[in-house]
């Protein structure tokens, strides 16, 4: 009986690990992605204009790799 015990007491353990770990690679991956790190500012809603102007906004990008950044598939919303 008591090495019943041991082993899932042991298994709790080891499940409660994995389930700290899990959290917390969840928490840091939701914290910084790829897009977030390149667009501080990733969409921008224009007030009301008059039809047929033109608007204008500038996103800033930054390439913190040292590889070249290639951007594809820019949609607007």
């Amino acid at each position: 009986m008591e090495e019943n015990l041991q082993k899932r007491l042991i298994f709790s353990i080891i499940l409660m690990v994995f389930i700290t770990a899990a959290t917390t690679w969840a928490a840091d991956s939701a914290q910084s992605s790829p897009v977030s790190d390149m667009f501080p500012e990733t969409s921008f809603r224009f007030d009301p204009v008059v039809e047929g102007s033109e608007v204008v906004h500038d996103f800033v990008v930054q390439n913190k790799s040292t590889e070249v950044l290639t951007i594809n598939q820019v949609k607007t919303g």
